[in-house]
């Protein structure tokens, strides 16, 4: 009769549904184990390790330090880029520059992170002429372009690059491409030896992401 399916039809649909089940157990499988591998072994840990920079810490003529996000919300400084500010306020407070130039745009809807990080850095009692902005920067490749021009017309030879950890590879590389020579002096580790299983697995989504700009970056001849 018109309308009946075949044997073979029916046949057809069950196997496809057999199989969509088992995609979607084996996908299921492969998420909770990928999860539990990152927040409960030490190998998320250990692939920050490919991304990190031996810290070299001397005397420069600035201290750039790259924005690490403001919560739309709030407009406060996200966790990584207050680390970056105290971590450069200390080394200014040691004496190892005399300026700190602060790199980062604003995002829609949000203020500037340079002039949320020279804020902060004003509250922390550095003063109003050790502060130079650079706000028109919205990713680790322009931060790069756009801090090399102020560096460079101001004839400043020996940079201290201050950024988190894990986002000092690409950063150097970043800046090395617009032929300043800068020396890493990354924040204090804190995520990246951080053994609870909510850091390793925020660290394992870092990891990804930094090691994709990376081959990314590379392919665009931007490092």
């Amino acid at each position: 009769m018109a309308g009946d399916k075949s044997p073979k039809t029916t046949s057809s649909g069950k196997r496809f549904g057999q199989r969509l089940r088992s995609l979607v157990i084996i996908l299921l499988a492969l998420f909770v184990a990928y999860h539990l591998i990152v927040m409960y072994t030490p190998i998320t840990n250990m692939a920050v390790r490919g991304l990190m920079v031996e810290p070299q810490l001397t005397h420069a003529d600035v201290i750039v330090v790259l924005g690490g996000g403001v919560y739309k919300r709030s407009g406060e400084l996200g966790i990584f880029a207050l680390e970056r500010v105290v971590h450069a306020v200390k080394l200014y407070n040691q004496g190892m520059a005399p300026k700190i130039l602060f790199s980062g745009g604003a995002l829609p809807g949000r203020e500037a992170e340079t002039l949320v990080m020279a804020r902060m850095a004003r509250d922390l009692k550095v003063p109003e002429d050790a502060i130079v902005l650079e706000s028109n920067s919205q990713t680790t490749y322009t931060n790069a372009i756009e801090s090399a021009a102020i560096i460079k017309k101001n004839g400043w030879k020996k940079v201290l690059l201050v950024t988190s950890a894990y986002h000092m590879r690409r950063s150097k590389l970043a800046f090395e491409r617009q032929a300043v020579k800068v020396y890493p002096a990354p924040a204090p580790l804190r995520i990246e030896v951080d053994t609870a299983p909510y850091p390793r697995l925020l660290l394992s989504y870092l990891n990804w992401y930094e090691y994709a700009g990376l081959a990314y970056y590379k392919l665009r001849g931007w490092i």
